[in-house]
């Protein structure tokens, strides 16, 4: 197995989000999202996360409202 540390590459990464972005727009690179809705569903979206049970990134989208006090 072979890794590397991210950060060590930071001059990069204007470069490499301009490539991936491209290749995005393209259709090469695919994206996959896995979202839920509210507040209520984060502790589920965290367990998909942690079991492994997620299809790629996993967000939650919180309602923009103000907070009434």
């Amino acid at each position: 197995m072979k890794g590397f540390i991210v950060f060590d590459y930071v001059s990069e990464y204007p470069k490499a989000y301009k490539d991936l972005y491209e290749l995005i727009a393209q259709g090469k690179l695919k994206i996959k999202i896995d979202m839920s809705q509210g507040l209520d569903e984060c502790p589920n979206a965290l367990i998909k996360l942690l079991t492994g049970k997620s299809m790629g990134k996993v967000m939650v989208k919180v309602n923009q409202e103000k907070a009434r006090l």
